[in-house]
């Protein structure tokens, strides 16, 4: 008996280092596959070299680079042939990358061909990019016309030009004036196929979201960025030559103190025009008054509702208020016989009136995809067979943070995921230790 007892504890031991090794994550490296999004070959470098310096992963990074051009067919069929396929390997995917993966794993599904055992979705266009459709119907370089105008019809009023020449020369120094503004949505309209694929109910994301939902495990992460949205991420992409408004809060605090300018000099016009209200040079201050008025109207409030218009975050909802209303009840003695007019006496009731007006608000984005086309809440493909896709909300971070491994929001989300913590809703082939 003390022989078999020997034997049978000599076999756990053994076994134990086996059975610690076949769980996924654990003792071996996981290869996890970082598919990048439109035009963002690197893009994940920030994050790749977080986990094999700073915080090391156990995994095999595989960092693809593959084209933005000709459809999702095209792009999906390329980052297939780069990627490391198997039912332990995951992908982690951000923008169009998350599409692309999706395409990968249902054509792959379908055909009864090796996918990945797991996809991470940070800010992907699950159900749609708006932009793209804006891009194609012509919205974005228009925005970028009026955003133009706005900011110079001031100035050149100022310096005595005329309306049409404001208009004019607006529109002709606008593009050096604001080379980052709306930065990367104009690369779309040289792909006409991805940026069809794209769209808002474009091929290409609508053969996929509606398509039968697999069995690979999913995890959406959605950044959800503060207003101002399009000053937040201008800051993230402004070239290393503008780093020096970082001593001053960056450009959202740079774009306060530009509206302030416009607005103090608007007032400065307004008392020129007072003063010289009798002759020609007062009538042109205020019209002179009027321009820089509609530039700082702009960059306090328009420009916002715009940059949000274009990217489908734009919500028209009904504000209603109330305020006190007068109602006079007149008696018989009012009606239209003269000799009972001396006794008529209105009886007076204040009463609460409502009034509803349509304003615009910021819905929830990471300043370039909505939250719920990040989350895939129209989709019927993005679920585990019949289940929700579990998301995790990445707060004050826009699409461009969320490739920065210095974000905290960030870095606790991924913590959360690759731990993997049993009775959690994340699935153990997402389980990561580190090293």
């Amino acid at each position: 008996m003390k022989n078999i007892k020997f034997i049978i504890g000599i076999m756990a031991l053994c076994w134990l280092p086996l059975s610690i090794y076949g769980q996924a994550g654990v003792t071996r490296d996981r290869s996890v596959n970082f598919l990048h999004g439109l035009n963002g070959r690197g893009t994940w470098n920030g994050f790749t070299t977080f986990f094999s310096n700073q915080e090391p992963r156990r995994m095999n990074i595989n960092e693809m680079g593959f084209t933005s051009s000709d459809g999702f067919d095209v792009i999906s069929a390329e980052a297939r042939g780069q990627s490391i396929l198997a039912p332990d390997a995951i992908a982690i995917c951000q923008s169009m990358g998350g599409v692309i993966a999706r395409r990968i794993d249902r054509v792959a599904t379908t055909n009864s061909t090796p996918s990945y055992g797991g996809i991470i979705t940070v800010g992907s266009p699950l159900d749609g990019a708006p932009v793209a459709n804006s891009v194609s119907n012509g919205d974005v370089g228009r925005a970028l016309g009026d955003a133009n105008y706005a900011l110079f019809r001031g100035p050149l009023a100022s310096i005595g030009w005329a309306n049409f020449s404001v208009q004019f020369f607006g529109n002709a120094f606008g593009a050096s004036f604001l080379p980052e503004f709306l930065s990367g949505l104009t690369s779309l309209g040289n792909s006409p196929a991805t940026l069809n694929d794209l769209k808002v109910g474009g091929t290409g994301i609508e053969f996929d979201k509606n398509a039968a939902p697999t069995n690979t495990p999913k995890i959406s992460i959605w950044g959800n960025e503060d207003s101002p949205t399009h000053w937040n991420i201008l800051d993230d992409s402004k070239p290393s030559g503008l780093n020096f408004l970082d001593a001053i809060g960056g450009i959202p605090t740079a774009a306060d103190a530009l509206g302030y300018a416009y607005l103090a000099i608007g007032i400065t016009y307004t008392v020129i025009a007072a003063i010289n209200w009798y002759n020609p040079y007062g009538w042109y201050s205020a019209y002179a008054a009027y321009q820089w008025y509609a530039g700082y109207d702009w960059i306090a409030n328009d420009s916002e509702r715009i940059y949000n218009n274009l990217i489908g975050s734009d919500m028209i909802v009904q504000q209603c208020y109330q305020y006190p209303t007068l109602i006079y009840t007149y008696p018989d003695e009012c009606d239209d016989i003269p000799s009972r007019w001396r006794n008529c006496r209105p009886t007076v009731q204040t009463v609460m009136a409502t009034a509803c007006v349509q304003v615009h608000n910021n819905g929830i984005s990471d300043a370039f995809i909505p939250a719920v086309s990040q989350r895939g809440d129209g989709s019927r493909s993005w679920k585990v067979g019949s289940q929700t896709v579990p998301t995790r909300e990445a707060m004050h971070t826009n699409h461009k943070e969320e490739l920065q491994p210095e974000s905290p929001e960030m870095r606790a989300i991924f913590d959360e995921i690759f731990r993997a913590e049993p009775g959690s809703e994340i699935n153990p082939v997402f389980q990561i230790n580190r090293r």
